[in-house]
């Protein structure tokens, strides 16, 4: 069985202090857990005290040039992501009073400049027009479109919105964030139609803002959680994002 190293046992700290000090949520201390393995793996010396700058150096050129069994590297923000882990744990040791690399002296990596997508009005109007209110679940297609369209919720966030959550007589609802802080959405209009809610949602208040749908996957957002609990509204099993986008003749 291998020696559980210095720096293993402070990973292990370090992680069960973003659980309950930080009250991280379980894919973020599992993203924590992967990069700053990936780290170890990497760190021979196994003691951060013994970390210097040109091991943080080495470490950022054995990103850089990382491949998977498929030949494929790591992009620009996943390799940052990798950094600011070790960041972030570095400076959980500072603060026990741990010897060790400043962190303010690992820099990140210049991400180029983002170029945003976005829909025109037409293919908008399009994309809302393939919706066949005929069949089962074109009202539901709808109101998660508008909803998506509107808001800015992740799709995730969408899917796992709860009934408990909307107050049709304030004509509001809230969507719970990563780190249990909560977005206030509001209804202009809200109509019950069996078990599917069809919204005509208007802007939201505080850090939020109306937001574009600039294709599936591409959901605008400002980072807000999903929801959890249970008697989810019935479009949890919802597929139809691809297939209306497709109809719609816009990919």
């Amino acid at each position: 069985m291998p020696e559980i190293t210095i720096l293993q046992r402070w990973i292990t700290r370090f992680l069960e202090h973003l659980e309950i000090g930080k009250n991280k949520s379980k894919k973020t201390i599992e993203n924590y857990h992967h990069y700053l393995q990936r780290f170890a793996g990497y760190y021979e010396k196994g003691d951060p005290s013994r970390l210097t700058l040109d091991d943080v150096h080495g470490y950022q050129m054995f990103l850089n040039r990382f491949a998977d069994a498929r030949g494929r590297g790591l992009g620009v923000k996943t390799q940052n992501y990798h950094l600011i882990a070790l960041r972030a744990f570095l400076k959980y040791l500072v603060r026990q009073d741990i010897e060790t690399l400043a962190p303010e002296k690992i820099d990140l990596k210049k991400i180029p400049e983002r170029i945003v997508d976005f829909l025109t009005r037409e293919e908008v109007e399009r994309l809302f027009e393939v919706i066949d209110f005929g069949k089962r679940g074109g009202a539901r297609d709808r109101a998660m479109l508008e909803t998506l369209y509107s808001t800015g919720l992740r799709v995730s966030e969408l899917v796992g919105l709860n009934r408990s959550q909307v107050d049709l007589e304030r004509r509001e609802f809230t969507v719970r964030g990563k780190d249990e802080s909560r977005g206030l959405c509001f209804c202009r209009n809200a109509v019950f139609i069996g078990s599917v809610f069809t919204w005509r949602i208007g802007r939201t208040i505080g850090n939020r803002c109306l937001s574009v749908l600039g294709g599936i996957g591409k959901i605008r957002s400002l980072g807000l959680g999903s929801g959890g609990g249970s008697r989810r509204i019935r479009w949890k099993k919802w597929r139809g994002a691809r297939g209306v986008w497709r109809a719609s003749g816009n990919g």
